[in-house]
């Protein structure tokens, strides 16, 4: 293995994914709880893309490996966390209208699938399988909030940290599909897996409040809340 795949070569790295990690988590375990108290649908699509995240980080920090994201597995698994968070907007923003939540998921289903063959066969358009996997997804995270809030005005500038947090989770995929196409180019990769660890976090923490602040897909915190 070479020595830039390993992950506690980068300053901080491993700090950084830690704390996304455990940030990850914990949105992810209280979205899960408001899901099986309310059934919002969009609470348990973010909630396991919380959790995939979580894991991610998790099998970076403990194999120390970052070689890892080129494995098919992770490149499939990766496709849920813009994929669930996206699929999750369009359930939230169109509650009344669940046949454009479940046509959306349906693709993100069906992209899991295809970026997995590809990357295990490696297809000559797997990098290519894995930009129609994920554009859409970055695009729609960015443009519902800007929707509801602009638009329809059900959201105020809360739900915009929501379509920052697409900008963001687009540049880490942009990011990856550099590492994944130059995986040979050192000055690149360094510069790649430097700035990853920061962007992850970013992401992860702009998504949790842009999914906690805005009332109308908002989720509660169990513990916190007062007896009557």
């Amino acid at each position: 293995m070479m020595l830039q795949f390993t992950v506690s070569t980068y300053p901080g790295a491993v700090i950084l994914l830690l704390i996304t990690g455990i940030a990850a988590i914990l949105f992810g375990l209280l979205m899960l709880l408001d899901f099986l108290k309310n059934k919002k649908i969009y609470h348990l699509l973010w909630a396991l893309a919380f959790i995939v995240l979580f894991i991610a980080g998790v099998v970076l920090i403990f194999t120390n490996d970052y070689s890892l994201l080129l494995s098919p597995l992770v490149a499939a698994l990766a496709v849920l966390i813009p994929g669930g968070i996206a699929a999750g907007l369009y359930y939230a923003v169109f509650e009344e209208k669940k046949l454009v939540g479940h046509i959306f998921l349906i693709f993100v289903l069906v992209m899991i699938i295809l970026v997995g063959i590809a990357k295990a066969s490696a297809s000559p358009g797997a990098s290519a399988t894995v930009m129609v996997a994920h554009i859409p997804s970055s695009l729609s995270i960015i443009l519902l909030p800007l929707y509801t809030t602009f638009k329809t005005k059900k959201t105020d500038w809360k739900a915009l940290l929501m379509s920052i947090g697409g900008l963001v989770v687009s540049l880490a995929g942009v990011l990856l599909a550099l590492f994944t196409i130059n995986s040979t180019d050192i000055p690149l990769l360094i510069l790649i897996l430097t700035v990853l660890p920061i962007v992850l976090l970013i992401t992860a923490v702009f998504f949790a409040f842009g999914m906690l602040l805005p009332e109308i897909w908002s989720f509660g915190f169990p513990s916190l809340k007062k007896k009557e």
